[in-house]
């Protein structure tokens, strides 16, 4: 298994997350998006997962939020975006490790 980083990690490193859940009516998709309002690109939707690059610490933050609206999480994956300073550049044309 690759390094995928540290949960303890509480830098501005930032990490493209995808979060497969079972969305109804874009309820997910705006919880997510809150969550994103750092400057970070906007959730970038592939069928029933959303991509966005966030760091670390805010990743239980988003699926606390999506429980605590009743939305299932069945998946999360992580994977560093190594150009820390591409804040605006969209998740699915990111060069990951």
């Amino acid at each position: 298994m690759t390094n995928q980083g540290d949960i303890l990690d509480y830098s501005d490193r930032l990490f493209e997350v995808g979060f497969e859940v079972a969305d109804h009516k874009g309820k997910a998709q705006r919880i997510i998006r809150s969550h994103c309002n750092f400057g970070f690109p906007e959730p970038v939707q592939s069928g029933r997962t959303y991509t966005v690059v966030i760091p670390m610490q805010i990743i239980p933050e988003v699926i606390r939020s999506l429980s605590e609206a009743n939305i299932a999480v069945y998946g999360i994956t992580r994977r560093f975006w190594k150009d820390v300073d591409s804040r605006n550049a969209s998740p699915a044309a990111s060069p990951m490790a």
